[in-house]
């Protein structure tokens, strides 16, 4: 003979009991603790300005500068090679097309 187990009253108190108790902590933790979400926003931009200068002083202190320089006029090179590739393209299409 098997034996079912149902979900009885002194389970859905013990589950009832859980509950409340954490609503009661979280209510306790949020009574006792008095930052504002104003107070969070604002020494997020009190932080701004030092966040900036590190990162100005860590740029100026490597070598980031010379290489985006660098890769730029790669970049730069590598665009006026195409736009001459393809303005060749554009000129051999233009030629054919008109001799036909």
């Amino acid at each position: 003979m098997t034996t079912r187990r149902s979900f009885g009253l002194g389970h859905l108190l013990l589950v009832l009991a859980i509950i409340a108790a954490i609503i009661a902590v979280i209510w306790f933790y949020n009574k006792s603790h008095t930052t504002t979400v104003g107070d969070h926003v604002g020494e997020a931009i009190d932080a701004v300005p030092t966040a900036a200068s590190k990162a100005i002083e860590d740029v100026r202190d490597s070598d980031t500068l010379s290489s985006v320089g660098e890769n730029l006029e790669e970049a730069g090179d590598d665009a006026a090679k195409g736009l001459q590739k393809a303005g060749k393209s554009t000129s051999s299409a233009m030629s054919k097309a008109k001799a036909e």
